[in-house]
């Protein structure tokens, strides 16, 4: 992704919350997990290079732990990462579910400010949506990580056109340099067979397995867990839908037993399951995901940002 500088009007509203945003960044710089664990090596030098470049034109990156990158040397991140790459958790999400390419790039600035440590640009959301045209102009809009999601309706998404031609967006996000791209572990084969992230050193792939109904058992979470790993993830998300507080428990379990292979996002849909969102960071889940407002969630039980941030104190929580 591409390190650019706000426009105007972003500029305008982070001089008016000046101070608020000095209090975001007191409460992200005792945040547990360092920045430097979120992105690759091969990213975090990039991110470093065009931050020099671009020092003389005032460039600023906003929001999330993203920001404190500029004081993290290459080197000493690829240590972290080396040392245990599958520590990295308890980052904030927030989707972008505007339906026009100007309302998301709106998003995605919100996003930031409010201070979201990654954001999910749900492609599936935008109406008349040109891959070519707009999907390199979302990528440059963020000034956090993003992932790239284009959600069929099959998976509980809005998407319904042809499967090939989706895949190739997806694929199109990896070459345009998307830190992560997230591929429904359904479908996961018939984009690695198709190229996948075509040999891309920055982009990571998240497979995804969602349920609406149930959340399965401690045996079948595992096994979707261990059929991402085996197709080629680079990070495991599950999705089940709680129905009582037992089931908030298999996704804990998963969460802890499956983190030795590599970073995994696990979560249990619905308002049984807020816990599953709320405790994310203390049971090593990779990020949890919050709304912008209310009335803006992409999946049942999604706490606000805010809410996740401020009363659930979710960037200063431990595994202790």
């Amino acid at each position: 992704y591409a390190v650019v500088s706000p426009n105007k009007t972003s500029r305008a509203s982070i001089a008016a919350s000046s101070s608020s945003r000095h209090r975001h960044q007191q409460a992200a710089a005792a945040r547990r997990v360092p920045t430097s664990r979120l992105l690759s090596a091969n990213v975090r030098t990039q991110l470093l290079r065009s931050t020099n470049r671009e020092s003389s034109r005032n460039v600023n990156v906003m929001g999330g732990r993203l920001g404190r990158a500029r004081r993290t040397t290459a080197a000493s991140a690829q240590a972290v990462d080396e040392e245990n790459p599958a520590a990295e958790c308890g980052y904030l999400c927030t989707s972008i579910t505007a339906q026009t390419v100007q309302g998301a790039m709106r998003e995605i600035a919100e996003a930031a400010e409010a201070g979201a440590d990654i954001v999910e640009l749900r492609l599936d959301y935008l109406a008349h949506f040109n891959p070519s045209r707009d999907l390199q102009k979302l990528l440059e809009a963020c000034t956090v990580p993003a992932i790239v999601t284009y959600r069929p309706t099959w998976e509980g998404g809005n998407f319904e056109g042809p499967e090939e031609e989706r895949l190739q967006v997806l694929m199109l996000a990896a070459r345009l340099g998307a830190p992560f791209v997230d591929i429904e572990l359904k479908a996961a084969e018939a984009f690695f067979a198709a190229g996948g992230k075509g040999g891309s050193r920055v982009t990571r792939v998240i497979t995804s397995a969602h349920n609406y109904e149930k959340t399965l058992s401690d045996e079948e979470l595992a096994a979707l867990a261990s059929k991402g790993w085996k197709v080629g993830a680079d990070i495991v998300k599950i999705a089940n839908t709680a129905q009582d507080i037992s089931d908030v428990r298999r996704i804990m379990t998963l969460i802890e037993t499956q983190s030795v292979h590599g970073p995994v996002i696990g979560l249990a849909m619905g308002e049984r399951g807020q816990m599953t969102r709320i405790l994310a960071p203390k049971f090593g889940s990779f990020l949890t995901f919050g709304a912008l407002s209310k009335g803006r969630e992409s999946a049942p039980g999604q706490p606000t940002l805010g809410a996740l941030a401020g009363m659930y104190r979710c960037g200063e929580q431990t595994k202790d």
